[in-house]
């Protein structure tokens, strides 16, 4: 039994709060300082994560001989971080996310002197319900192990990688929309308040770590699949502009699109919707967002008042999924979903023949390709990608190269384990195994 296994030290809503701020006026622009709050939500023995390394999953991704960094298994101290942040129409933001430290007490008393984690920045993909959310999945996952049952989330999984394998300190943003900022709409495949959200959480990650004496190096590798491979180029993007005392060692967008004006002219040209919540989902994430995209004027009757209620945070993807073909008075597994049962006709062709029509416009404006990064930087994305084709992800790899990126690749999963056409939801195990054969090696040169 997992309970026998992991003999847990958690503090959940028990105090063990480190507070930076007390109120919820905004913090002035001259203030440095982003961290709130933090919660001590779970510390794990280093015998303890190296039990959980054989017998817990990561994103799908097993394993009987994890490689481990030059310096063992580390245990770790796992918080719920509440920061500033700023979304995109320039409004202060109490957002959330999870700080996980690896936990020096295993080592040599030598190693221990010198020993500072790096730090790895995951960007979690296209989620609906709340309780998916990073700082949320994790907790509810220690209430999982303290009643006996097994984790079932990625968010734990990557924890036990990231930190307890590999001594990195993780970092996973919920995003504005979850978490503490749950009765903000979610800012959907939107640059400024992705990027802000990533880059702040890791200002507060750093501060946590100064208040607790916790040696972390402002090294940063970043990782996301789906829209996490969006808000990963969004945030490589803002921190080459502005490093803000950060070096970013690695970049690894997988099974994302980083031009989604040209990824709005395929969904219009394919006709059909293959998994219509997600543009239904960007779509009022930007009518949200910007006073010139009315969604009374770019989304059918019958949709408009519906999408506060599809987005709600409490509907499952497939939930919402169900709903939408009921809306359109369609079946599941009968009908398909057209761009026509979702876009009004004059929507549509303004979209295809305006190239300044304020939808199409605005998300020009959120592209994420229009830099030529210096960091090293890896796209990982399926071929066989059913809803974000690969070639959307190889064009921005290509028009990188042309532009003179010095370090950047393209790995196809399919290539590199020999398996047959996967999917989008099939692709992020192997994305993942893609990443973390890399991590280790690049931060410490080989792993045991």
């Amino acid at each position: 039994m997992l309970k026998r296994l992991f003999i847990l030290l958690f503090f959940v809503g028990l105090g063990g709060w480190l507070t930076a701020c007390n109120n919820d006026s905004p913090v002035s622009q001259t203030q440095t300082t982003v961290l709130v709050e933090a919660q001590l939500v779970a510390t794990l023995k280093s015998d303890q994560v190296d039990t959980a390394l054989q017998t817990i999953s990561s994103a799908g991704v097993t394993s009987t001989a994890v490689p481990v960094s030059p310096y063992g298994v580390f245990g770790f101290k796992a918080f719920r971080v509440v920061y500033w942040t700023t979304d995109d129409n320039g409004n202060r933001v109490k957002a959330s996310g999870l700080v996980v430290f690896p936990d020096t007490a295993s080592l040599d008393p030598n190693a221990r002197e010198y020993f500072q984690s790096a730090i790895v920045s995951d960007q979690h993909g296209t989620i609906f319900l709340d309780s998916e959310a990073p700082t949320n999945a994790f907790m509810d996952d220690v209430r999982k192990l303290l009643s006996g049952d097994t984790p079932t989330s990625t968010t734990f999984g990557l924890v036990i990688y990231y930190t307890g394998a590999y001594g990195f300190t993780t970092v996973m943003p919920d995003y504005i929309g979850y978490g503490e900022s749950v009765d903000h709409y979610h800012t959907y495949m939107l640059e400024n308040s992705l990027a802000n959200a990533t880059v702040d959480l890791l200002k507060a990650a750093v501060e946590l770590a100064q208040q607790m004496k916790v040696p972390v190096k402002k090294e940063v590798y970043l990782a996301g699949y789906s829209e996490g491979g969006y808000a990963t180029m969004a945030a490589a993007k803002r921190l080459q502009q502005d490093s803000m005392g950060f070096t970013v060692k690695g970049v690894f967008p997988m099974g994302g699109v980083y031009d989604l004006e040209t990824m709005g002219l395929g969904i219009i040209s394919a006709g059909n919707m293959d998994f219509p919540p997600f543009p239904a989902y960007l779509t009022y994430a930007y009518g949200e967002t910007y006073s010139d995209v009315v969604l009374s004027e770019l989304v059918k009757p019958e949709f408009v008042d519906q999408l506060t209620v599809l987005f709600d945070k409490q509907k499952d993807a497939y939930t919402i999924y169900g709903l939408m073909f009921q809306i359109a008075g369609k079946t599941p597994g009968v009908d398909t979903f057209s761009v026509t049962d979702f876009y009004t006709l004059t929507a549509l062709d303004s979209f295809v023949n305006n190239p300044d029509y304020p939808f199409r416009a605005r998300l020009r404006e959120n592209n994420v390709d229009d830099w030529v990064p210096l960091m090293p930087m890896v796209f990982v994305h399926c071929n066989g990608d059913d809803i974000l084709p690969q070639t959307l992800a190889y064009n921005t790899y290509q028009k990188f190269v042309d532009s003179g990126a010095p370090a950047v690749q393209f790995v196809d999963p399919e290539v590199v384990f020999g398996t047959a056409s996967l999917g989008h939801s099939d692709c992020a195990v192997y994305a993942y195994k893609v990443l973390l054969g890399s991590l280790c090696q690049m931060e410490y040169g080989s792993c045991n």
